[in-house]
């Protein structure tokens, strides 16, 4: 008996270790990291948008608010409301900017706004550690079924971020 709970003992402590190595020195460099790469996102946005004299038009304007919407909420994501968002609103379909964005956009702007979706999602699973283990089990068995794919995710992902409410002491929402 008495070896049991050492073992126990023993796995709890190595389980605080981790635990504070993960959120301590893992989480902050991998999220400041991949924020770096939003901004870079934005910026190159920017960047061809000025080149293009873009600078009103319907598409930059959305890839813009969606990367900085994406980095204003990042650190508050996880995998969990984003399951939660998605089964409340698997019988909405409100695709008309998105479809109109894939129509009008520069090919570039189309690859970072999935590069920032595919962020958002890496996002989600540093935030929540313990529960990409419970996702990542039946998330093959769904792909192969067809009842997902990486564009209805990324899809979901950019309705996910603009909907996503962030409480603010001042009620204020960081500009990017």
């Amino acid at each position: 008996m008495t070896k049991i709970v050492a073992d126990l003992i023993l796995l709890f402590g190595g389980c605080i270790i981790a635990s504070i190595f993960y959120w301590q020195i893992f989480y902050p460099l991998i999220l400041k990291r991949i924020r770096f790469h939003l901004f870079e996102m934005r910026d190159q946005a920017r960047s061809i948008a000025a080149e293009r004299s873009m600078g009103n038009d319907f598409v930059f304007k959305e890839i813009e608010r969606f990367v900085c919407n994406t980095i204003a909420i990042a650190p508050r994501i996880n995998i969990l409301s984003f399951l939660w968002f998605v089964s409340k609103r698997r019988n909405e379909t409100d695709v008309t900017d998105y479809e109109r964005f894939s129509k009008e956009a520069p090919e570039e702007f189309i690859r970072i706004r999935e590069a920032t979706a595919r962020d958002a999602v890496a996002v989600m699973m540093i935030n929540s550690p313990w529960e990409i283990f419970m996702v990542l089990f039946p998330l093959p068995l769904l792909w192969a079924a067809g009842k997902i794919s990486r564009l209805s995710v990324y899809r979901k992902v950019e309705g996910f971020v603009e909907n996503f409410q962030v409480e603010t002491p001042t009620g204020l929402r960081a500009a990017c």
